[in-house]
């Protein structure tokens, strides 16, 4: 008899030890979900105290690939009557910059608030010639029968395109214009030129320095996906 209640007393303590069945299944889930709640809103009060502290800048242009600058530094190119967009802007005055070969530049100011978002429209049209016409496609220069070459020829500097396989056959564009297929080594004049590398799914396009760099080296990392 005291041996069955000393059984039922170590019973009655063990049960008494076990996790109470609402500790587990109600207590738990609530305390995971308050601490879930509280990480989602410091992150969302980050985020939005990230908002308010900066500006945006949405840009939209009439031509394709037109270099953007936001006082005097490069951002990005423009799509034509595509938006894009310029985050995380200090408050102030900017100067915007549009430019592109054979247009004339598209400048103005631009002032960014915080929180805000301020549109412009960069409509650019074509560059008068000399003469006071618009700009056309220069004639190619005569040859010198003699030499074979072009009469005022100036220096040119071999590139090297090196590019990803998803860019390989892909079309190497200078100036908007094709000048060879990926990859290949090219020559180019002294000076800035726009470099795009494109196909049917892919593309890569920078502005290139000449003779600063002799070799382009397009990684999987670099390009992007149309």
């Amino acid at each position: 008899m005291k041996r069955a209640k000393k059984q039922q007393h170590t019973s009655a303590s063990e049960k008494a030890k076990e996790p109470k069945w609402w500790k587990k299944d109600i207590v738990a889930p609530v305390i995971v979900g308050i601490i879930l709640s509280i990480g989602g809103f410091v992150i969302w009060m980050v985020q939005k105290f990230s908002e308010e502290k900066y500006g945006k800048l949405r840009i939209v242009s009439n031509v394709d690939s037109a270099r953007v600058f936001l006082t005097k530094d490069f951002k990005r190119f423009t799509s034509v009557n595509k938006a894009i967009g310029i985050d995380s802007l200090e408050p102030g005055s900017y100067v915007l910059s549009v430019e592109k070969d054979s247009f004339a530049a598209f400048d103005t100011s631009v002032n960014i608030v915080a929180g805000e978002i301020t549109s412009v429209k960069a409509d650019l049209k074509l560059a008068p010639a000399p003469g006071g016409s618009l700009a056309v496609a220069p004639k190619p220069v005569a040859a010198d029968p003699a030499t074979t070459k072009p009469v005022g020829a100036v220096k040119s500097y071999q590139i090297t395109i090196s590019v990803h396989s998803k860019l390989k056959n892909a079309k190497i564009m200078i100036n908007g214009k094709w000048v060879a297929n990926a990859p290949n080594t090219i020559s180019l004049p002294k000076g800035w030129h726009h470099l795009r590398i494109e196909n049917e799914a892919y593309y890569y396009e920078e502005m290139l320095q000449v003779p600063s760099r002799d070799l382009v080296n397009v990684t999987e990392d670099d390009i992007i996906k149309r």
